[in-house]
């Protein structure tokens, strides 16, 4: 949240004094081991050169980049990984609100050029509710538009928008939504009076996006972006570890294929070897306002699946439905009531 003056777990800041022209080698040092070990992978990495709120406020209130010294740092980040698997990501969540904004996010952008010959694509990514062809569309450094359809479950405008920034012709370029609805998320950040987004929440919007015209889709859960950690509780915390967002039911199913470690899981489930309980209990998040009903099934383990009354969802009649998802065992309630909160 303070990316300029909290150091990496090494000790070390991006930046010697704040001082765009000084960065700190040992800092991307580190970056590079990263970067590295995504090609290992055969990953591209998103890079986000920064935040926004390093542009997008008053210089001395954490807004140290200006059309003057943006044009070099994002000539040093294009050298650097000229010849890394990058797509450059300006912007960082913000609006360009006025033209000094506008002239520095160009000068960042004209850098990176410079610096990688060209080699690397760059988009924007923009606030929720709106896309990076609000503010550049047309201009020659931006290789793709995305849009941040943001946090709500519902089908509206911004979808609309996502087809709309599909059919401009001048110019013409491919569109993505950078973030929709993260699996766990405050619905609309308002967790009290929504709760929180489930797997279906997440699988609607890639339809949405793709039958609209968008070159792809992201996946993204809560915890991941609010980096949780065992005794913290931010605000709209996470229900986990971010260590632990991956296996989440919104992340196998989005996923291209099935996780090794979960293939073993799917076999049980198709074979029917797995026992399904129901306990009553109390719940460990009582201010979600879900019923205290917990159905557990996972061969060699417990995963208690949380019911939220009064929504429409799919159901199945039995109490316990062997589901293969390629990440273990579905389990939807009986009572008819109810919509799905976890799916294992």
């Amino acid at each position: 949240m303070n990316g300029l003056n909290d150091p990496n777990p090494y000790g070390e800041r991006a930046l010697t004094n704040n001082d765009p022209a000084k960065p700190n080698e040992a800092y991307f040092k580190h970056v590079d081991y990263v970067v590295n070990k995504a090609e290992e992978l055969g990953l591209f990495v998103g890079m986000l050169p920064t935040w926004g709120n390093n542009w997008n406020k008053a210089p001395g209130q954490g807004g140290i980049f200006t059309p003057e010294n943006a044009g070099a740092y994002g000539e040093f980040l294009g050298k650097r990984y000229k010849d890394k698997p990058i797509i450059w990501i300006l912007g960082g969540d913000r609006p360009v609100e006025n033209d000094t904004h506008r002239a520095t996010l160009k000068a960042m952008a004209l850098g990176l050029r410079k610096g990688d010959g060209g080699s690397h694509l760059i988009t924007f990514h923009p606030p929720g509710g709106s896309g990076s062809s609000t503010w550049f569309d047309d201009a020659d450094w931006l290789d793709f538009n995305m849009r941040q359809n943001g946090h709500a479950i519902d089908f509206d405008g911004r979808y609309d928008a996502t087809r709309a920034d599909y059919a401009r012709s001048n110019p013409v370029k491919p569109v993505i939504d950078g973030e929709p609805v993260y699996e766990d998320h405050p619905v609309n950040f308002r967790p009290k009076e929504l709760g929180h987004s489930v797997a279906a929440d997440v699988r609607r919007p890639l339809y949405w996006d793709l039958f609209g015209g968008a070159c792809g889709h992201t996946y993204g859960h809560h915890s991941v972006w609010q980096m949780y950690a065992p005794g913290r509780n931010p605000v709209n915390g996470p229900l986990m570890p971010w260590t632990e967002a991956i296996d989440q039911p919104g992340a196998g199913q989005i996923a291209a294929r099935p996780r090794p470690d979960r293939v073993a899981a799917t076999a049980d489930a198709r074979a029917g070897r797995f026992n399904c309980r129901e306990e009553h209990g109390t719940h460990e998040r009582p201010r979600r306002r879900h019923p205290p009903v917990h159905r557990d099934a996972r061969p060699g383990g417990d995963v208690r699946v949380r019911v939220r009354p009064g929504r429409p969802g799919v159901l199945r009649t039995n109490g316990c439905h062997q589901g293969a998802r390629g990440n273990g065992v579905v389990v939807r309630p009986a009572d008819g009531q109810g919509r799905i909160d976890r799916e294992i």
